[in-house]
């Protein structure tokens, strides 16, 4: 994410490498976490990132992307 605009851009050329994984091995991609310095730097001061920062980009994606596995495993217990 960028510190200035907010605006994604991708950190590895292809940028879709995930998505094309799990159409590769026809599995649903459960999530993408856009990278945040910041993030670390929570971590390093011990605060967890989704406590400092909840209503980050980066902790939307953990929490959407957590609601999908346990979506995909409660329907795996069926």
């Amino acid at each position: 994410l960028c510190p200035h605009c907010g605006r994604r851009s991708a950190v590895f050329e292809g940028g879709e490498t995930g998505q094309e994984l799990a159409s590769h091995f026809g599995v649903p991609l459960l999530g993408s976490i856009p990278f945040d310095p910041g993030a670390a730097a929570a971590t390093d001061g011990g605060i967890p990132f989704m406590v400092k920062h909840p209503d980050s980009p980066v902790a939307i994606a953990f929490r959407e992307t957590a609601a999908k596995i346990w979506e995909a495993m409660e329907g795996s217990q069926r």
